[in-house]
């Protein structure tokens, strides 16, 4: 692998640290309105994109999802192998890494996105003509609610989809950061946290575009 997709691959994974913004109940009294159904929870969303840019290039890659830790800091490696077809594929430890994946492709292309192979990327599609996406989650944690951690009562977790384009030569220090969607879901059971993550990427590609901060009851059904 040549040094400047190295350099590619460690400007696309570097995040900073950020805290996390529980959805807030009203009161204490209130409390009984985070014991939502299973088949559901709450989400409080934002997105934003680079300033005077209402749309991003519809050529895509998308990197496998790398969990996070307490801290916003990344936990897992992204590791290569050569496809016997499809090139350079890349693997995340990450537990649902390749799964949440494939979902962000799937919803990208029900909006009109067209995928592209690594080989593609790093071959040269043009100065910032591909947006590459970044998806990252954490393990559940216990709500603020949820003192005593309680698997069946109220848990949190957080999803993030990054996007940026490079210059051809994938110069990172030329890298334009033109997305940023972050879900902070508050849900009843911790055993629903992989299925909260993964309606969640759905929840924010569904709503692309939208800028500013939102919350809101999701359907899981």
């Amino acid at each position: 692998m040549n040094r400047s997709l190295l350099i590619l691959l460690t400007a696309a994974c570097l995040l900073s640290a950020c805290k996390s913004r529980e959805p807030a109940v009203a009161s204490d009294a209130d409390i009984t309105s985070i014991q939502m159904p299973t088949w559901s929870f709450m989400a409080s969303a934002n997105g934003s994109m680079q300033a005077g840019r209402t749309e991003v290039p519809r050529l895509a890659y998308v990197f496998p999802a790398l969990r996070l830790n307490a801290a916003g800091q990344i936990m897992d490696q992204l590791s290569h192998r050569q496809g016997p077809a499809a090139g350079l594929l890349w693997h995340s430890t990450a537990p649902l890494g390749s799964e949440l994946q494939i979902i962000l492709e799937k919803q990208l292309q029900s909006k009109g996105f067209e995928l592209v192979s690594f080989d593609d990327l790093s071959k040269g599609l043009g100065s910032h003509s591909v947006s590459v996406f970044n998806p990252y989650y954490n393990e559940a944690g216990p709500s603020r609610y949820n003192k005593s951690a309680d698997p069946d009562a109220s848990w949190v977790s957080i999803i993030r989809i990054e996007g940026a384009t490079y210059p051809e030569d994938l110069d990172p220090n030329a890298r334009l950061k033109v997305l940023h969607l972050e879900l902070v879901a508050l849900f009843n059971g911790k055993q629903l946290s992989s299925d909260v993550a993964r309606h969640s990427i759905r929840y924010l590609i569904k709503n692309f575009g939208r800028t500013g901060e939102w919350t809101e009851r999701v359907n899981m059904l």
